[in-house]
């Protein structure tokens, strides 16, 4: 996760703050200044989640990251 906590996740970090492919899209577009095509984004970001393992990695550490701040609180 970003070190500073007003700066928004960037690359890999987005798996981790959030697993919804569209909201990745739009982070990814908001950290490459809207440069991206989205409709290729989306179908390269479904293709990774159907054949890279680490992605599901990404994703389960996500989730207990949210845990962890639950119990945190």
């Amino acid at each position: 996760m970003p070190n500073d906590e007003d700066q928004p996740p960037k690359f890999a970090q987005i798996y981790f703050y959030d697993s919804n492919i569209d909201n990745q899209i739009r982070r990814r577009n908001e950290v490459m200044e809207d440069t991206l095509d989205e409709r290729i984004l989306k179908e390269l970001s479904e293709e990774l989640v159907t054949i890279n393992p680490f992605i599901n990695i990404f994703q389960t550490a996500e989730k207990k990251i949210e845990i962890k701040k639950k119990k945190k609180y």
